[in-house]
């Protein structure tokens, strides 16, 4: 004989002490027959639980012997998604750290954070350039080049900003490179710069940013960024920035 729970209906056998559902506890009590009258259609686990989510049914839930194995699983279930969400966002959003570095490095004249955007068989060539007086004789290493290079913008842009100058920006449209632009990029670093690099995915990236200084003079632009992960590592492969 079969028994029905008054707490959210399911039907349970007559000999079971707790709801297999929801895990209210049956009383001593004869069983209904019956099921709970219905307003027309089944109602959903969320109505079911807005009903009976009370100290007294959790309580009872409590005392069901599966009541840990439950609470696990679904600590289990919530952990899981959490660490999907973290993967997925890393992975997504992970192209973006060029661009933060980029216009650090203008901000802040920072010559470390500018490098890191360059792929590195690029910066290793200009290494050798440099040795061999490419660039000059008063550059010594590419974090000196950098460092001039940064330098001498900023006074540009501070001459036309004010001191302080700021940037912001935000991404309004990334589209995945095609695999035959991959592949021109990987020719072309063999056949101009002799290395071998792999290049396993790719975005043309196009951002909207802003440059303010203290004189309180403002200028909204746009730029376009290819960046490549080359190697495991996410560089800028090229820009191009609007005048202002």
């Amino acid at each position: 004989m079969a028994k029905f729970c008054t707490k959210c209906g399911a039907q349970c056998d007559d000999s079971t002490v707790f709801c297999t559902k929801c895990g209210a506890k049956f009383d001593n009590a004869a069983p209904s027959q019956a099921a709970p009258a219905s307003d027309g259609g089944e109602k959903t686990i969320l109505e079911k639980f807005k009903e009976n989510a009370n100290m007294e049914s959790i309580k009872e839930f409590q005392k069901n012997p599966n009541f840990n194995k439950i609470v696990g699983i679904a600590v289990i279930a919530v952990a899981a998604i959490i660490i999907i969400a973290i993967i997925i966002s890393i992975a997504t959003s992970g192209y973006k750290k060029p661009i933060d570095n980029f216009f650090k490095g203008i901000q802040k004249t920072d010559a470390e954070a500018f490098i890191s955007t360059v792929p590195e068989y690029i910066t290793e060539s200009m290494e050798d350039n440099i040795k061999d007086g490419y660039y000059g004789e008063d550059v010594d290493s590419i974090e000196e080049y950098y460092e001039n290079y940064l330098e001498e913008m900023l006074d540009v842009l501070e001459d036309d900003f004010g001191k302080d100058v700021k940037f912001s920006y935000k991404v309004v449209d990334k589209e995945e490179l095609k695999n035959r632009d991959i592949n021109d990029i990987e020719d072309s670093a063999e056949e101009i710069y002799d290395e071998k690099i792999d290049v396993s995915k790719g975005y043309e990236v196009d951002v909207e940013y802003t440059i303010k200084g203290k004189d309180d003079k403002e200028e909204d632009l746009d730029a376009t960024f290819i960046i490549i992960k080359v190697d495991g590592n996410w560089a800028i492969q090229n820009f191009e920035l609007d005048d202002y």
